[in-house]
């Protein structure tokens, strides 16, 4: 039987309580047997680079993820290329070093409306599933209907989207990176496993 594996991406600069909180949410909701955790060298999405150097970023995940208990590893596939690195390229590699997997991409409601510009997402669709992370208040059920609108004149068919319940959290890795360049710590220890917030302080970094 396929190992049901979920694959949540991202910079994780810094990783938080937010996607611990949705990866532990989605092998619940999916019943997956492992979350690969893959950080990006490079955010596709996003046009400022990492604030935190990718061996440091890769640090903090190690610790979140080790210390979350759960059954996952990290997967560095993408920061070994030094590179922005597509999500395509990156399920190309997990299909071929990992063929007895089942993978289900894990995304926000937010990527949802952004699925049909994704790097050769036909292919993508066919080598992981999708599954979202819905908030009531995103528009996300409008989103998924409006999909197959927004694919029509791609060559790929909509993907199905799967639910993973989850309630947002008021926390970011913009928002954490801020109150760490102010000194206010108080602020975001919640947010934060304190392991990671340790090592951010002991490194000095964001400020």
């Amino acid at each position: 039987m396929a190992l049901r594996t979920g694959i949540l991406g991202g910079t994780f600069d810094p990783v938080h309580a937010a996607h611990i909180a949705l990866a532990k949410a989605a092998i619940k909701e999916l019943g997956l047997d492992e979350i690969f955790f893959v950080p990006a060298y490079e955010a596709a999405m996003k046009a400022s680079r990492a604030a935190a150097c990718a061996a440091d970023r890769l640090k903090m995940l190690d610790i979140a993820v080790k210390n979350s208990g759960m059954p996952a590893r990290i997967i560095t596939f993408e920061l070994e290329q030094k590179r922005l690195c597509y999500s395509v390229e990156t399920a190309r590699y997990l299909r071929e070093n990992f063929p007895e997997r089942e993978f289900f991409w894990i995304i926000g409601s937010d990527h949802i409306a952004k699925l049909p510009s994704w790097r050769d997402i036909g292919e993508l669709s066919k080598i992981v599933r999708f599954a979202c992370a819905f908030r009531p208040e995103s528009g996300s059920e409008n989103d998924a209907k409006s999909l197959a609108g927004s694919c029509s004149n791609t060559p790929c068919q909509p993907p199905k989207i799967l639910k993973i319940p989850f309630e947002p959290m008021p926390v970011s890795s913009t928002t954490l990176r801020s109150a760490l360049k102010s000194g206010k710590i108080s602020d975001i220890e919640f947010a934060l496993d304190k392991d990671v917030l340790n090592f951010i302080l002991s490194k000095k970094l964001y400020q």
